[in-house]
């Protein structure tokens, strides 16, 4: 349990705030937990304290719409955290009731992390899990996503990721409003915005598990445009995996691109 103050606060102050928090939370502090304090900037303080951590849980603060841009603690963990980041809006803290665990794919080898996680935890749960792919809208002649390749792309994520003990999990994959799933139709892509779909089932969801990606844009200078409305709207707890290393752009990767263009 990490708790993070900035100057003026002083360490009596912080401390004696944190025991009060403990008092309200737990009737008896659970064996094994360990208690840090530390005069740092918050998401400073946690994004360390990821550091060979299985999960960083935080509490997620709808603010004003610039300013949680780049103050906001969640965010900021979400972007440079080493492992997955749990993010908890007030409300969220209710024992699961759906038994549906929701994740939301792409053609990233980040997306592949988000799944295999997603489905580790579903078996863990002993839930369903809800694969999310969403295709952005283009001319069918212009766009590959379109039709065949999205569902090829998307049947061979799920055969790579659900394999051994991951296989036992019961998946079903989200086709989008208006056009349900045919009777061995296989997986398809949802027509629809990505936020929007994502958030959508998220209203009969316990958790929902997204990558983060850094687009550089202004609603996603520290993590993509979609994770950030997921943050923000999603009706359950969000969980952001890291970007996985062969997803993050660099000059090296950049310059080889535009050398082989």
């Amino acid at each position: 349990m990490v708790h993070a103050w900035e100057p003026p606060g002083r360490r009596p102050e912080a401390e004696a705030l944190l025991r009060d928090l403990l008092a309200q939370a737990f009737e008896r502090l659970p064996a094994g937990v360990e208690r840090l304090t530390v005069q740092s900037h918050a998401a400073e303080a946690l994004t360390a304290a990821s550091h060979g951590a299985a999960l960083l849980v935080v509490g997620s603060h709808v603010r004003g719409a610039f300013s949680g841009i780049f103050r906001s603690v969640s965010r900021r963990t979400a972007a440079f955290a080493t492992c997955p980041v749990a993010a908890v809006r007030e409300g969220q803290d209710r024992p699961p009731r759906f038994g549906m665990i929701v994740v939301g794919v792409d053609d990233s080898f980040t997306s592949r992390d988000a799944l295999r996680w997603a489905a580790a935890e579903a078996l863990h749960r002993k839930a369903r899990l809800k694969v999310v792919h969403t295709v952005v809208p283009m001319p069918p002649r212009t766009s590959p996503w379109a039709q065949g390749e999205a569902r090829e792309m998307l049947t061979n994520m799920l055969s790579e990721v659900l394999a051994g003990p991951l296989a036992k999990v019961q998946v079903s994959i989200e086709t989008g409003p208006g056009e349900p799933p045919g009777r061995g139709a296989g997986p398809r892509p949802v027509r629809s915005r990505a936020s929007i779909a994502l958030i959508a089932a998220t209203q009969r969801a316990d958790l929902l598990v997204v990558g983060s990606h850094g687009y550089g844009s202004v609603s996603g200078a520290l993590i993509g445009s979609i994770t950030s409305d997921c943050l923000r709207a999603a009706a359950c707890p969000v969980v952001i995996i890291p970007q996985a290393r062969e997803d993050q752009r660099s000059r090296v990767r950049a310059a080889k691109i535009a050398m082989e263009n």
